[in-house]
């Protein structure tokens, strides 16, 4: 079918005879890749001989071509799709009766090349049930530089059905090293039942006697499951999957039960469901070698029971997983050759022992998790351009996240807890909206990196690593250094919203320290201002919830500028400043009333606000006048009860006038002046 793309206009030999190879080459390719399923039976067949089982074609008002082509004796007709002026097309087929017929399978063939114009042209497969209910059941998008050939399918029940099928394609010309049209098509589409197959005793897979057409009780159909029919299991069988066995659905009822006996591959297959009733199980059954494989088409798989395997694959498929049991994996979750597709990971629980891998042959995948998602080994990103987005809680917390594919992202939206992540000097972006549990390190960040803590969000970290990436400026949001001994980095903003230092070690800042809103040292953590004696601005409060002094001022300066009120709040009763600022506009500095009394090493400059002792305690410990200064801010200081909140300077033997700058507000400045002029003794 993809013959239909190649151009042969171009009247130069080499790139005729360049042509004619690699259109035998693309015949080969669709003659393999796409599955040809052999029916008993047909209920409707198009192969674009003729008009025979048409509806009503809806041409676009311009188009170079929107009909059928003949391709020669290789391919025959397809109805091929190139140019329609930017507008959709839509090929219907006659309504079709499919009432006598538990479930249909429709399946097409589909193909394009694509080497410009990205994501605005698309072929979208779509089916009508009873004449009322439309469904999109497959999407194509163009890509620069796709070539595709792929088959849609869906199994459907109902009274009739039609099949339709929307083509929009406004790119003309050619492109690519031979010279192709940018073009869809599509071909083959056929209609064939599925036929119910149940249970009737305990038994192997592939025996004729577990079987029957009718009911669990009904005699056997001497006959075993294929890619033409749905297995329900139930009636308190046990069957056991003694042989690679191949289903076009598979039902385990509540009392159903199927057992890997061998290392077996059990493959679903023509977008045939998965489902396992509360009760039902499939158990891997100790053989850890087994196997589920999913390929070519969209599976819904629904797990309210149980289901565990040694490792499952996704080939070329979108899946959406959903339900209220568990699926456990012993090895490896893997997704291949996946283009555009979708997975959706939303039933209660699922654990992956091994990796779960989006390989190099994946691309532009929309990955979302729900579901309480374990994995016991690593997320392991080789594909390009995987979108994940958590809505669930999501957990990698041995081996972390491996990204070696180019611009993949990660959002969270709820809680994602991971160890390290290798990003192999790769692109990548991982912005969370809600809750990040980090206990490792970023490495090999070479490429583009975006890490943005989002409004609200809290980011725990920690990692050794001192990664500058992070954007930690969205409103409300808080970082946490979690670790033992760690660097607290600069944002590639320059500033912390909310930052916490907690658990143990001591947190070194690397350059001065910019917060804008509240800053926390919580358990036996310390902040050490480094022998730099970096800066800290504070826009929130200041709390400390350690019985011990773990505040490290050495001979640092730290001012309070925030526009409102701001407290100091210190568990163990006292915290000590080398250097102290206050620098508001508006608000005032506040000491907590229960716990917390201020030390000021070296000196106080009150630059602008209020200083409100709130009836704790302040002591300046230097005797040198100067070492207390003002612009237009003041100290309020009004408790009338024991020990009445006093300002303690401590002058020793120094000399001179010393000015107690208090005030009542900004328009009320009380100052105090005491003159020295004997040393005291």
């Amino acid at each position: 079918m993809l013959n239909s793309i190649v151009d042969v206009k171009n009247s130069n030999y080499l790139n005729l005879n360049l042509n004619q190879i690699f259109m035998k080459r693309l015949a080969l390719i669709i003659l393999v890749s796409i599955p040809i399923w052999v029916h008993a039976q047909i209920i409707y067949d198009q192969e674009f001989n003729d008009k025979t089982g048409w509806g009503v074609v809806t041409e676009p008002s311009a188009f170079s071509n929107f009909g059928i082509r003949d391709f020669g004796n290789s391919l025959g007709n397809v109805f091929y799709v190139n140019d329609t002026n930017g507008e959709e097309g839509i090929w219907r087929s006659s309504v079709i009766d499919i009432s006598g017929y538990s479930e249909v399978a429709i399946s097409i063939g589909l193909l394009g090349v694509y080497y410009t114009d990205p994501n605005t042209d698309y072929i979208r497969s779509y089916y009508v049930l009873n004449n009322t209910d439309t469904v999109l059941f497959d999407e194509q998008v163009g890509q620069t530089d796709l070539q595709y050939n792929s088959a849609a399918s869906a199994i459907v029940s109902g009274s009739t059905l039609q099949i339709m099928i929307a083509v929009k394609d406004e790119s003309t010309g050619v492109g690519g090293p031979f010279n192709f049209a940018r073009s869809f098509g599509f071909d083959k589409i056929t209609v064939s039942p599925i036929t119910y197959l149940y249970s009737r005793n305990s038994g192997n897979w592939n025996n004729g006697n577990t079987w029957s057409y009718d009911s669990h009780s009904s005699p056997s159909c001497g006959c075993t499951p294929n890619e033409d029919t749905h297995v329900f299991v139930g009636d308190n069988d046990n069957v056991n999957l003694n042989t690679n066995a191949t289903t076009a659905g598979l039902t385990i009822e509540s009392s159903g039960r199927i057992n890997y006996t061998t290392n077996a591959r059990l493959d679903i297959v023509r977008s045939g469901v998965l489902e396992i009733e509360s009760g039902g199980n499939l158990n891997k059954n100790g053989r850890n070698g087994s196997s589920l494989r999913f390929s070519n088409y969209s599976y819904n798989v629904d797990i309210d029971g149980e289901l565990s395997v040694g490792s499952v694959t996704i080939d070329a498929a979108n899946l959406y997983i959903e339900g209220s049991g568990s699926l456990t994996t012993n090895g490896n979750f893997t997704f291949n050759n996946l283009s555009s597709n979708n997975v959706s990971f939303g039933v209660s629980n699922i654990s992956v022992g091994g990796e779960l891998t989006f390989s190099s042959s994946s691309s532009g995948v929309d990955f979302n998790v729900s579901s309480n998602l374990n994995i016991g080994n690593r997320l392991r990103l080789d594909a390009d351009e995987v979108n994940l987005t958590n809505t669930g809680v999501f957990q990698t917390t041995n081996n972390g996240v491996y990204v070696s594919g180019a611009g993949n992202s990660i959002i969270n939206v709820s809680t994602f807890n991971f160890s390290n992540i290798n990003l192999n000097n790769q692109d990548f972006e991982l912005n969370n909206l809600d809750e990040i549990s980090q206990t490792g390190n970023f490495s090999n960040m070479g490429g583009s990196v975006s890490l943005v803590n989002g409004a609200g969000a809290s980011w725990s970290y920690g990692g050794t690593s001192t990664p500058s990436q992070f954007d930690l400026s969205a409103t409300g949001n808080t970082f946490v250094y979690n670790g033992t001994d760690q660097s607290v980095i600069t944002p590639t903003n320059g500033t912390y919203e909310n930052l916490t230092v907690q658990n143990t070690g001591t947190k070194s800042l690397l350059a001065p320290l910019d917060i804008n809103g509240n800053f926390n040292i919580n358990g036996t953590s310390n902040l050490d201002v480094s022998t730099n004696n970096y800066s800290i601005h504070v826009g929130g409060n200041w709390t400390v919830s350690s019985v011990q002094d773990r505040f490290i001022e050495r001979s640092g300066i730290v001012t309070f500028d925030g526009a409102s009120d701001q407290t100091i709040i210190v568990a163990k009763g006292n915290e000590t400043f080398y250097d102290l600022a206050i620098n508001k506009a508006s608000g005032r500095l506040l000491l907590d009333g229960a716990t917390t009394n201020l030390i000021i090493s070296n000196s106080l400059n009150l630059e602008s606000g209020e200083l409100n002792s709130n009836g704790r305690d302040i002591t300046l410990n230097n005797g040198n006048p100067a070492a207390l200064s003002r612009s237009s801010g003041y100290i309020k200081s009004e408790s009338t009860i024991f020990p009445y909140s006093p300002f303690n300077w401590v002058v020793g033997s120094s000399t001179g006038n010393f000015v107690f700058p208090f005030g009542k507000s900004d328009s009320e400045y009380i100052p105090f002046s005491f003159n020295i002029s004997i040393p005291g003794a």
